[in-house]
């Protein structure tokens, strides 16, 4: 069916039910490494310039019938290729796909000489560069939805609220970085701190903090998925390109500041689904919770899950997934979306 009045496609009557393509058994499989492989030869790479001139880089997963698009937003150190097996889960439930890699991150341009430190001169300018990627998104007849994890949370949520949500249907928020743990330094002093020391060692390492290390899998923070973490420490690996390190003490006081933004600033105006990692180590749970409870955003915690829930268990993620479909089903499908 056409719409007359637009001469594209109708939208679909409901958003596609996503559900995981993949247990963490078969990842490294023959067959598993085949169809991976063959979902990123679909991928076009696209190459821009943003704010003070930083390369960016995006990716775009197109579909040959789609009946959504996803707007995916990667957390800190994170390449959009780690999100591999959850584009092969969005692509094969019938969604379009468009990635970024952050300033500094993946195939986008660092701004530091150490290419390992984890360095923004902004918080703006990662939502500066996000909102140049909305904005040049095509228009469709189809839904859009933003699916963000931890920092990429924080981007996205800073965004919407400077720029409002435009044509997005929703936004989908796992282990939104809102609030971040500081132990052993005080919550209070934290931001203080960082201050200070951005203005002596802004591109320096904050203390315990250093280049990229493939950490093992015991003791980690962020999944308790063995299979899943070993895949992405291999793809690390094989592309040096994607390795990032530590957090330097201008990101901290850039990062702890757009999350008071976040917290004291006004409530973007759309759908919002909020997921928790019950487990996670990294960022404020308790601040995810609040922040739900004063807007009135869904909200939904994976038990004792750790940080990166699509990278979780099998149970973590299909846990996940459900949460995201019963949230999805209840949105107003109808409404055309414009990057």
């Amino acid at each position: 069916m056409t719409n007359p009045a637009t001469n594209l496609p109708s939208p679909p009557a409901m958003l596609p039910v996503i559900v995981p393509q993949l247990s963490a058994v078969q990842l490294f499989d023959e067959a598993t490494t085949q169809r991976l492989a063959d979902c990123w030869s679909k991928v076009v790479h696209h190459f821009g310039t943003g704010v003070r001139g930083c390369r960016l880089h995006w990716l775009h997963l197109p579909h040959p019938a789609p009946q959504g698009r996803v707007l995916l937003v990667p957390g800190r150190i994170e390449a959009a290729h780690k999100y591999l097996e959850t584009l092969l889960d969005l692509h094969s439930a019938g969604y379009e796909i468009w990635s970024i890699d952050h300033r500094g991150q993946g195939e986008s341009a660092r701004e530091t000489a150490n290419s390992h430190v984890g360095y923004v001169a902004a918080f703006d300018d990662y939502c500066l560069d996000l909102q140049q990627l909305i904005q040049q998104l095509p228009e469709v007849a189809y839904p859009t939805i933003a699916l963000a994890h931890s920092m990429g949370g924080a981007i996205l949520y800073r965004t919407l609220q400077q720029f409002g949500s435009g044509n997005l249907l929703g936004a989908i928020f796992c282990s939104p970085m809102f609030g971040i743990q500081t132990a052993p330094v005080p919550a209070w002093l934290a931001p203080p701190l960082a201050q200070l020391m951005k203005q002596w060692l802004p591109k320096s390492f904050v203390p315990g903090q250093q280049n990229y290390v493939a950490k093992p899998f015991e003791g980690n923070d962020l999944t308790q998925c063995e299979p899943r973490y070993r895949w992405f420490r291999q793809l690390y690996h094989h592309h040096p390109q994607y390795q990032l390190g530590g957090i330097s003490w201008n990101w901290l006081s850039c990062a702890l500041n757009a999350c008071q933004q976040i917290v004291n600033g006004p409530a973007p105006q759309l759908p919002m689904c909020v997921i928790q990692a019950g487990g996670d180590r990294v960022v404020d749970n308790q601040v995810q919770l609040a922040l739900s409870q004063r807007h009135g955003y869904a909200f939904h915690c994976v038990a004792d899950a750790e940080h990166e829930l699509l990278a979780g268990t099998d149970t973590q993620r299909a846990q996940t997934f459900d949460a995201i479909n019963q949230w999805l089903q209840g949105l107003p499908a109808n409404k055309a979306a414009v990057g």
